[in-house]
């Protein structure tokens, strides 16, 4: 009798939102790049243009370093949330595994009282008994003479 395993899932709607915050993470990093290159191209435009171009890059310098933060935040964030959902995968499959243990000794124990059972049983069954002095002893076999 073999039973169906049924994995434990979270919540649909928990696992939804995960996901959504790490699309949602994503798509910001995705987003940030797309802004990167556009202010690339201001930057490189502006300085091609300007007669000041110490004062363009020194303003790009600054941009830079704080675009190069914001991008560190946001792997921060996606990282973050990756994390999180590995993390709950494996608690699961770590209670699913302990869950499996315990199945096991529960088993065992059974098959160790079914073996305590069997070995106490008797055998019922009764042999007809015949008088001593109609059966000639080497006839009968041992187990009938008591």
């Amino acid at each position: 009798m073999e039973e169906e395993r049924v994995p434990f899932t979270k919540a649909p709607s928990t696992r939804y939102r995960e996901e959504e915050g790490f699309h949602r993470a994503l798509l910001e990093l995705k987003d940030l790049r797309s802004q990167l290159h556009h202010a690339a191209d201001y930057c490189e435009t502006a300085f091609s243009k300007a007669e000041h171009k110490k004062m363009i890059l020194e303003g790009t310098k600054s941009y830079i370093c704080d675009a190069m933060v914001a991008v560190v935040d946001h792997l921060g964030n996606v990282s973050s949330k990756l994390e999180q959902s590995l993390f709950a995968d494996a608690v699961i499959v770590q209670t699913e595994q302990r869950i499996d243990c315990l199945k096991q000794r529960l088993l065992t124990c059974q098959h160790y009282a079914i073996s305590l059972e069997l070995s106490n049983m008797q055998l019922s069954i009764k042999f007809p008994r015949q008088h001593q002095h109609y059966v000639s002893p080497g006839t009968l076999p041992s187990f009938i003479l008591v």
